[in-house]
C-alpha cells in the first residue's frame, strides 16, 4: 500500500524589541517549505511491515540582507520496520539519507545520515501515548540549516467521542 502527501509551511517571523530599545527585524528567517512525501509499505507478515519514505522539498529563505542565500531543493530516502509487539505497542524504525543542494554555487551541498523512530502505546481505550526521536534538517531556525536531534512525547486523552485532550512535549 502506499500514501502520497504534499504540505506547505511558511515562517513569518515579527521584529522584537532589543535591550536598548530598538527594534530587531527577524525578516531574514522568514522561510517558505513546499514539500511532497511518497510512502510505500509492504505487510510481509502480521504485525510486521517494510517501509520506504521519499521526501522531496522546496526550501525559499530569502536572507537577502545578510548576502547568504539558502534556498534549496532537498531529498529524503528512509526505509524501515513498523513491528506491533502486541496489540497495543507498535514500533517504527526508519533510517536513511538527506541531501540539500542550495541555489547559491558558494554554498556546499548539505547531506547527513537521518532517523526517524517511534512508539505508540495503547494503554486503555481511552488513552494512548506517542514518543518518537528524530534527527533531520531544520532551516526554520537557522539561516543556513542545521542538522537537529530531537525527541517528542504526547498523551492523547479521549474525554467523549469526538472531544480528545492532548498534552505535547518535545526536546531539541
Amino acid at each position: 500500500y502506499g500514501t502520497l502527501g504534499a504540505s506547505f509551511n511558511s515562517y513569518d517571523f515579527g521584529d522584537v524589541p532589543g535591550a536598548d530599545g530598538s527594534n530587531i527585524d527577524l525578516d531574514l528567517n522568514d522561510t517558505q517549505i513546499f514539500a511532497t512525501d511518497l510512502q510505500l509499505s509492504y505487510r510481509f507478515s502480521p504485525g510486521y511491515n517494510i517501509t520506504g519514505v521519499l521526501r522531496g522539498m522546496r526550501t525559499l529563505k530569502p536572507n537577502f540582507e545578510s548576502g547568504f542565500g539558502s534556498d534549496n531543493w532537498g531529498v529524503d530516502a528512509l526505509v524501515g520496520l513498523n513491528v506491533e509487539s502486541s496489540r497495543i505497542l507498535h514500533w517504527s524504525f526508519l533510517a536513511g539519507y538527506g541531501i540539500r543542494d542550495f541555489d547559491d554555487p558558494e554554498v556546499d551541498t548539505a547531506s547527513n545520515s537521518l532517523f526517524e523512530l517511534g512508539m505508540r502505546w495503547i494503554v486503555s481505550q481511552r488513552a494512548t501515548i506517542n514518543a518518537s526521536a528524530r534527527r533531520g534538517f531544520d532551516f526554520t531556525t537557522s539561516e543556513a540549516g542545521v542538522l537537529t536531534t530531537g525527541v517528542t512525547a504526547n498523551l492523547e486523552l479521549e474525554a467523549l467521542t469526538n472531544l480528545i485532550f492532548t498534552v505535547s512535549g518535545s526536546y531539541q
